[in-house]
């Protein structure tokens, strides 16, 4: 280290702060800046069709470069075909070629982490978003389920265990109020449900009896009229299984979770973590390899997700595209609005690298200024892809037979339930015909 005197101390000398501390970059004077970068990071850095090199943190470096006068070369990958991550000791990918020196900086997806802040130097932060997961819209349940669909099973069970619960107890209550015309246990379970079926049924004639039953029947018919109500209005409508919502959801079901071995922080951290249902899906990853070729990469993904036993995760943004663009995704599938491991992206350049202050103004005023953002939701947006959360249709259009299926599947049950009773009245009927002759 050389050492250069100033002469004796003299309080003059250091006025103001930049007196003491210098700006030696006021000018990068035409460097040139070597960026490690991966071209497969939409939408931070990508190729475009014309074959030019775009993205929010491409714009980013433009912005800066044009302020402080200097150029910047970039790359489609790292040369060890990796992302960047630490093994055995030994930076890899994109930050290994920034860590020997080989390049700059890198400006890649890369979030603020422990192990990277010990060994890299990064800027002020830019953006700020995790890791999301994307599932398959569940198919439409068949037609039939629309009878159904109206109540949920709690409601359903109710019902069943209320006539249950009413049927003996109208039989008992009968029988104690007037033991001289008893009714049968049929009877009372024929009251019941024809009330249900809002059918004409001969009311008990004991008038307490008959309280008691105005009860059910006003229940009853509370529970017809919300049925056929709900009923019409979900008939034209294909009715869909619930959804994962969350994170929670996702563990508690029995998919498993896919993902791109790129060399990413996530399946440690899913490993390693506290909490119990990230814990679940730590132990449910499936990594599939890096190939030289990222489509083969996402397209052995996708073939998870649409196989149906699986979730996929990846970067909000660049799953939120990818799930845009692909032609098998299109409508079918959706995004879980919580993400895991949110944090702060930033540019790493190299331990001590004495010009990152002048890179944390600059991207602090793109921020504040609203630029970054900006960049971001014009390249998010500038696409005809859209990703579909359910479909759904508000247009009016006539009954078909599909929508009343559930509706003629009861009708048949009931015809033959008819007429199996039918066929044993006429067997009865001719045994009991037989005997009155014999005994004649």
């Amino acid at each position: 280290m050389v050492k250069e005197l100033l002469g004796p101390w003299n309080a003059s000398m250091f006025l103001t702060k930049s007196d003491l501390f210098p700006d030696r970059f006021k000018t990068f004077k035409g460097e040139v800046l070597h960026v490690a970068s991966d071209y497969d990071d939409y939408p931070l850095v990508f190729g475009d069709e014309s074959g030019l090199v775009d993205g929010t943190n491409i714009r980013i470096l433009n912005a800066l470069a044009v302020t402080l006068n200097f150029s910047f070369t970039t790359t489609n990958r790292s040369r060890d075909n990796s992302w960047g991550e630490l093994i055995n000791g030994t930076w890899i990918g994109l930050l290994g070629e920034v860590f020997s020196g080989a390049k700059n900086m890198t400006i890649n997806y890369f979030t603020v982490v422990e192990n990277r802040a010990k060994d890299f130097d990064y800027t002020a932060p830019y953006f700020y978003e995790g890791f999301g997961f994307a599932l398959v819209i569940p198919p439409p349940l068949p037609m039939w389920r629309s009878l159904l669909y109206p109540f949920t099973n709690l409601v359903w069970t109710s019902v069943i265990a209320a006539i249950i619960m009413v049927t003996p107890t109208l039989y008992l209550l009968a029988g104690l109020a007037d033991p001289d015309n008893k009714i049968s246990l049929m009877r009372a379970s024929l009251t019941i449900f024809g009330s249900l079926l809002v059918q004409n049924v001969k009311a008990p004639s004991n008038n307490v009896v008959r309280l008691i039953l105005a009860f059910w029947w006003v229940g009853g018919l509370i529970l017809v009229v919300s049925y056929t109500s709900n009923l019409i209005a979900v008939l034209t409508v294909p009715a869909f299984p619930p959804k994962i919502t969350t994170i929670e959801g996702l563990a508690e079901s029995n998919f498993r979770v896919g993902m791109i071995d790129y060399g990413e922080f996530v399946p440690e951290a899913l490993a390693t973590t506290q909490d119990q249902y990230l814990k679940v899906l730590g132990k449910r990853l499936d990594l599939v390899p890096n190939y030289a070729s990222s489509d083969v990469s996402y397209d052995q993904m996708l073939d998870l997700l649409f196989a149906g036993t699986h979730s996929i995760t990846e970067t909000y943004s660049y799953l939120r595209n990818l799930l845009k663009h692909n032609a098998r995704a299109k409508g079918k599938t959706y995004l879980l609005r919580e993400q895991i491991y949110p944090g702060a992206l930033a540019f790493f350049a190299k331990k001590n690298t004495p010009w990152k202050g002048k890179f944390d103004v600059g991207i602090q005023r793109l921020v504040e200024a609203g630029l970054v953002n900006k960049w971001y939701n014009d390249i998010m947006d500038d696409n005809t892809g859209q990703l579909v959360v359910q479909p759904s249709s508000t247009k009016e259009r006539p009954l078909n037979i599909a929508n009343l299926q559930g509706a003629f599947l009861i009708l048949a049950l009931g015809l033959a339930v008819t007429f199996i009773i039918f066929l044993a009245e006429v067997v009865l009927r001719k045994k009991a015909a037989k005997r009155s002759f014999n005994s004649g």
